[in-house]
């Protein structure tokens, strides 16, 4: 089933997608499953004879489940203006250590005389390549976020214009339902 799939690939360190978009019930559970959320799952099981491949199944799933562990992190909404900020940042980071790298490489192909010098000059690009990678995933999220952002904005807007045209038409109907009002007392009177 999709849920198991799911479990599976939440459990397993080495897969890198999770498909939660292959059902609308995983799409539902994408937070509660692996994501900033508390979980309880309750699995059912028979003691008939007749069920005992079921409840074997059922225990092995409820088994699997309960090896997810959920990454938590704090639910904060930025503005756009913090997350480009912060996009300005990464990126700012980002060039600087891509500049560090390529000067460390000319280094090291230019001093290869000195081998523990040459090492640790490899071991520091390795590890700057692993910063800028992990920079690059985060100004990606970032960036994400960004754009999810601006994408609220714009229906929010649509909402208020929506919302402001509706009010404009009941206010019209207000002030026409006064005036007639108006006429059908000043006719009785």
């Amino acid at each position: 089933s999709a849920l198991g799939n799911v479990i599976t690939a939440l459990t397993e360190s080495d897969r890198t997608h999770v498909p939660y978009r292959d059902s609308r019930l995983t799409r539902m559970l994408q937070d509660a499953l692996g994501g900033n959320a508390k979980t309880a799952l309750i699995v059912n099981i028979s003691a008939a004879v007749e069920d005992a491949a079921e409840t074997l199944s059922t225990l092995r799933f409820g088994s699997r489940a309960k090896k997810v562990r959920n990454k938590p992190k704090v639910n904060e909404q930025k503005s756009v203006a913090q997350l480009t900020a912060l996009l300005s940042k990464a990126e700012a980071a980002i060039d600087m250590q891509s500049s560090y790298i390529a000067a460390l490489e000319l280094r090291q192909h230019q001093g290869q005389q000195e081998a523990n010098a040459s090492d640790e000059t490899a071991a520091v690009i390795l590890e700057l390549r692993a910063k800028v990678s992990s920079l690059t995933e985060t100004l990606d999220d970032e960036r994400a976020e960004a754009r999810a952002r601006e994408r609220e904005a714009s229906e929010l807007g649509r909402a208020v214009g929506a919302k402001t045209r509706e009010v404009d038409s009941l206010a019209a109907t207000l002030d026409s339902t006064r005036a007639q009002l108006a006429a059908a007392l000043s006719a009785k009177a």
